[in-house]
């Protein structure tokens, strides 16, 4: 059951169940206390005299205790006409209801719900937002959130607005599960604004809801972190959170959260691990770096849940095919390509190499491999097209390590079949493709070939540094002292070559 709490000293709230009761039709009941009160589908509706941040136990006004509890209310401050709603609760002093340092439980799926609803039915002038934790009653006996309709006289006695509060509020009618209002991908927030933009963008764009937010000015209440440990422990508690996301830089705030056991991450955690299983990110956070070091997920990483199978287990492959590795038991790749101009070769060759490594695993035994590509060639389609190239693994990988705030692929990464080792290798050389002139594979090597222009050639005719370089390097002919120089003249067959995994046999 849903209950749906209405003040009578709220003008805001009697608009918005006035709107309720045009929408659909109510049954009207008492209790053994002689109180009347409404019914529709899954909803209870109990109206009070009070404010609703003065009503305490709220949970005991209704027949049994309902699964969750809207307190339908008006909203107040300069924003404009706004459908907001909000949990409740004090960091600080309790100034407008509630208990100091003391949280009521919230319902983060019920929020998410009622702000998808907003989107859809809010009248143009309109905007939908959600807010920070603020004022009570702190003991309600349920979950529970407020819901509201704002922000000033007009918009309190506007019945658009209303009823696009009390349209979102009947869509509630399809929660029939605990999972409908709790989640096992609930954030607690810290930071930021009374509005909450940051934490609204998270419900909107990932899999993961908020449940209470401690905005800025309500932690400058509460005091230092530190000595008010146990309020902090409370809006967890009260938020049944998974992981928490510290807006800002408060090092003493992040260091009591960790404290209390939860995981503090950032924004690009979340939007990484949507749609994953959080047994999959720890087994790749493990396997790789974590996601604040680099680690991005690939596509096929919401495919997977490891939780549904006795065990997963990532292996180690230890590939050795770039020119230098070390001696860690998964092999980071740290070699350079080898390249010949003119026939004479600049590097050194990889020497011996065991190429073809791939081939013995087999791959029908395992979940999950770690290998790593040869760095040089990373290196040199990342510097061709580095969104390409970060996308051909994202395609193809469970997981990847990047650097430079995800921008640049390492090589390292987790796949999960020989195939895919395959596919990526194809898509790379599409890119190399497209700066040489001729890719050709052979075992256990790709080499490159182009024509460049050769500055040294152009020196020995007696052509000065300048416009003339720059025809000539763009494949143009230029005329010297009456002499036509055509291209191929100054130019030189670069041949570049790269470590690879053998062709799958």
């Amino acid at each position: 059951m849903i209950g749906l709490v209405v003040s009578r000293a709220d003008v805001a709230s009697i608009t918005i169940s006035n709107q309720l009761h045009e929408l659909v039709e109510w049954e009207t009941h008492c209790d053994t206390n002689g109180n009347e009160y409404k019914q529709y589908d899954e909803f209870e509706m109990r109206t009070v005299d009070e404010w609703h941040l003065d009503l305490e136990d709220a949970s005991s006004l209704f027949s049994t205790t309902p699964q969750v509890i809207a307190f339908l209310s008006r909203h107040s401050g300069d924003t404009g006409p706004l459908l907001t709603t909000h949990f409740t609760g004090n960091f600080g002093p309790a100034e407008y209801g509630g208990e100091p340092g003391s949280f009521a439980q919230t319902c983060p799926m019920i929020q998410w719900t009622l702000t998808e609803a907003f989107d859809q039915h809010a009248p143009p002038r309109y905007n939908v937002g959600i807010e920070c934790t603020h004022h009570g009653p702190t003991s309600v006996g349920a979950p529970s959130l407020f819901v509201e309709l704002g922000s000033n006289k007009s918009e309190w006695n506007d019945p658009d607005g209303a009823r696009a509060v009390a349209q979102a509020i009947l869509e509630l009618s399809d929660i029939q599960e605990s999972t409908d209002i709790n989640s096992n991908r609930t954030v607690i927030g810290f930071g930021g604004g009374h509005y909450a933009p940051r934490f609204e963008r998270i419900i909107r764009e990932t899999d993961w809801v908020v449940g209470h937010i401690g905005a800025d000015w309500a932690l400058d209440s509460m005091g230092t972190p530190a000595a008010n440990r146990d309020i902090i422990d409370h809006a967890v508690t009260a938020t049944d959170a998974d992981v928490a996301l510290v807006a800002d830089d408060r090092p003493e705030l992040t260091s009591v959260l960790k404290k209390t056991g939860i995981r503090v991450v950032e924004e690009t955690w979340l939007r990484e691990t949507t749609g994953v299983s959080p047994p999959l990110v720890d087994a790749v956070e493990s396997a790789l770096v974590p996601i604040a070091s680099g680690l991005r997920l690939g596509a096929s990483a919401t495919e997977y849940d490891p939780s549904t199978s006795d065990e997963f287990v990532i292996t180690q492959i230890d590939t050795d095919i770039d020119t230098d590795t070390n001696t860690d038991e998964t092999s980071r790749v740290q070699g350079s390509a080898n390249t010949e101009t003119g026939g004479n070769t600049a590097t050194e060759g990889a020497g011996n190499q065991d190429n073809n490594t791939l081939d013995t695993v087999n791959w029908a035994d395992i979940d999950a491999a770690v290998l790593s590509f040869p760095t040089a060639l990373i290196e040199a389609t990342a510097g061709i097209d580095a969104e390409t190239t970060t996308q051909i693994l994202s395609e193809h990988t469970l997981a990847f390590e990047t650097t430079e705030s995800g921008t640049r692929p390492t090589g390292r990464v987790i796949i999960t079949d020989r195939l895919s080792v395959e596919s990526i290798i194809h898509e790379l050389i599409d890119i190399l493709n497209s700066k040489y002139d001729h890719v050709e594979r052979t075992d256990g090597t790709l080499r490159g070939t182009r024509q460049v222009f050769d500055p040294a050639k152009a020196a020995t005719l007696d052509i000065p540094e300048g416009p003339a370089f720059g025809r000539l390097a763009a494949g143009e002919s230029v005329t010297v002292a009456g002499r036509t120089i055509n291209p191929e003249a100054v130019h030189t067959t670069e041949i570049v070559t790269f470590p690879i995994f053998s062709a799958l046999s």
